[in-house]
């Protein structure tokens, strides 16, 4: 029984830590805020650096090379 299971929070153990993050804050949640706040005021990036090792991260990158062809960053 997961006595933190009734609270926005996702607990992540690993051998030296345990991270406890809001649910609602993802990586690719993330990044796609910052590209429309970006996008809303017709700015685009010179550079974006990812790295990552999930399937959520694959997910992500799919989604980069989706608006690098749309705002044709290189």
């Amino acid at each position: 029984m997961n006595i933190f299971e009734h609270l926005p929070i996702e607990i992540v153990e690993t051998r030296n830590s345990i991270q406890v993050l809001p649910k609602e804050l993802k990586k690719d949640k993330l990044v796609k805020m910052i590209f429309d706040l970006k996008a809303k005021d017709d700015e685009k990036f010179d550079f974006i650096f990812y790295i990552g090792d999930d399937l959520q991260t694959e997910q992500l990158f799919r989604y980069l090379n989706r608006i690098q062809t749309k705002q044709h960053i290189i």
